[in-house]
């Protein structure tokens, strides 16, 4: 694996919402209508393209600039960014729910996981001392 320096890394410039647009249309087929800019602008292009772009390639293409290797994807018909938005919004939908569960079952577990080390603590307590019924000290 590379090691990770200054020599193989690769930087990206900074783009306006309309450069974004226009590189999103001419190398990735993927429109953005003018009524469709806030997308970008509530979501930078980084969270709304790289995580589902996978969902709309159709391939790739190695490409060489400056004696570096890329792998871009390829899109083999327009693709429009409501698309892409609308699979944004029902992934951040599944992971309010998952959120939701994952909150309480750590609660839960937590709950149970200090009642039962609290439990065993007092029950096996060195004799002479006194138990410490709010499992402060041990915990």
């Amino acid at each position: 694996m590379d090691e990770l320096n200054e020599e193989n890394l690769t930087y990206k410039t900074y783009k306006t919402i309309d450069e974004q647009i226009r590189y999103l249309k001419e190398n990735k087929r993927i429109i953005v209508l003018e009524n469709q800019k806030y997308i970008l602008e509530n979501r930078n292009y980084i969270s709304i393209i790289n995580p589902y772009k996978e969902f709309f390639a159709t391939g790739h293409i190695i490409i060489e600039k400056n004696g570096v290797k890329a792998k871009l994807h390829q899109y083999g018909h327009d693709t429009t960014i409501g698309s892409i938005e609308e699979l944004a919004k029902l992934d951040d939908s599944m992971s309010t729910i998952f959120f939701e569960f994952i909150g309480n079952f750590e609660r839960k577990f937590k709950n149970l996981l200090v009642g039962r080390i609290c439990s065993l603590y007092n029950e096996n307590c060195l004799a002479g001392l006194s138990k410490d019924i709010y499992c402060i000290k041990y915990l």
